[in-house]
Formats: C-alpha cells, structure tokens, sequence
C-alpha cells in the first residue's frame, strides 16, 4: 500500500450562473493541479460546496479527478 504524505490540494467546484458545475473548468483545475507537482486531490466538500451538491454530481467530480490521476500518474 502507497504511503499518504505530500501535498493534498483542496479543490473548489467551479459552477455557472445558472447554479450547475461548470466540469469543463472542473477538468481544467484538475489537470493543472495534477500536473503541478501535488500528491493528491481533496475533492467534494472541503470549501463548503459538497453539501449542497447531489450524488451524480459528485460523482462526476471523483470521476474527473480519477481520470486525470490515471493519465497523469502523480498519486
């Protein structure tokens, strides 16, 4: 098993005016994030939006960081 350690980013869910998650700038941060030299990605909830975002759209957000960890190979 891997050993947590590094650094583990925060990442804000960036949404539209219209209320929805704008993923298209959710993959951007990810990717830039990813390949900026941190270990790990914090997502869903630690700046206060994930209470307020449903099951799908969470899981979207994990889906998208999954991705860009698999391409990316900084975890």
């Amino acid at each position: 098993m891997d050993k947590l350690g590094g650094i583990i980013s925060a990442v804000i869910t960036p949404m539209k005016k219209d209320g929805s998650i704008d993923y298209e700038a959710y993959a951007t941060q990810i990717g830039f994030l990813a390949t900026s030299g941190i270990n790990g990605f914090f997502i869903n909830g630690t700046t206060g939006e994930g209470a307020y975002l449903s099951i799908e759209e969470r899981r979207k957000c994990f889906e998208i960081a999954k991705e860009n960890k698999e391409k990316n190979q900084f975890l």
